[in-house]
């Protein structure tokens, strides 16, 4: 309620900018709304089950002995970005207002809780599953998740900045997704891949003129702010031995 009587940080269209905490927020409210079903249910029930896929919003202490702690880098190179939020005047600052400081990513709070944009829990080979149904025009293995069509305007370019809004960085924005843009979220070499990176490095993605989809993650942080370098070889590694 509190997003929905917010008026707009600037004119719709004129700009923008990667709301990393929000937009599952009122992705979550969309679903809700529409299908009567919490976010996570909706995603267990219409994606991740009906592909035979280990990956979850949210999971109960039962399951918890099967998680990798995430770990941070043991030098990490410094962060722009935590300037940034605590800068009170920096959009960033409004956007993590309201998540948890410190913010443990291992903790109990993060892991009962239903945190739409960045509280899903499973296996690279569940996402790239995913991402691989995207890539063959919302299909694969005779499960159809979307049609053709859903998955191109799912991915068309909606706007696009060499300096974002919120984080002040490279970004291509599709609707909920990332186009590929090398400074920011490498995907290859084709511009038309769309995926998603995540914290310290990971990243999934489609190729939908390969019929490709890649997904890496890591528990391990990334050495520098943004993938790092090893998420990057993994990519390269990956096309060098298909085209």
């Amino acid at each position: 309620r509190n997003i929905e009587r917010q008026a707009p940080a600037w004119e719709p269209g004129t700009r923008g900018g990667y709301n990393t905490v929000n937009i599952g927020y009122l992705c979550g409210e969309l679903v809700r709304r529409v299908s009567g079903k919490r976010i996570d249910a909706f995603v267990e029930d219409n994606i991740f089950a009906p592909l035979g896929a280990d990956y979850h919003i949210g999971r109960k202490e039962a399951d918890w002995s099967r998680f990798a702690d995430i770990l941070p880098c043991p030098s990490p190179a410094p962060n722009p970005t935590g300037k940034l939020v605590a800068n009170p005047d920096a959009w960033i600052h409004r956007a993590w207002k309201a998540m948890p400081r410190p913010l443990d990513l291992n903790g109990r709070d993060l892991r009962l809780g239903m945190v739409p944009s960045f509280g899903g829990y499973g296996e690279a080979r569940a996402m790239a599953r995913a991402y691989a149904a995207l890539a063959g025009g919302g299909e694969i293995d005779g499960v159809r998740l979307l049609s053709r069509e859903a998955v191109e305007r799912a991915a068309a370019v909606q706007w696009e900045a060499s300096a974002d809004a919120i984080f002040g960085m490279a970004h291509r924005g599709a609707m909920g997704f990332f186009r590929n843009w090398p400074e920011s979220s490498y995907m290859g070499p084709n511009p038309r891949a769309f995926g998603h990176s995540g914290s310290g490095g990971a990243r999934a993605f489609a190729d939908p003129d390969r019929n490709l989809s890649v997904c890496f993650t890591c528990n391990l942080q990334s050495e520098k702010p943004g993938t790092g370098v090893r998420t990057n070889s993994v990519i390269e590694a990956v096309f060098a031995n298909i085209d």
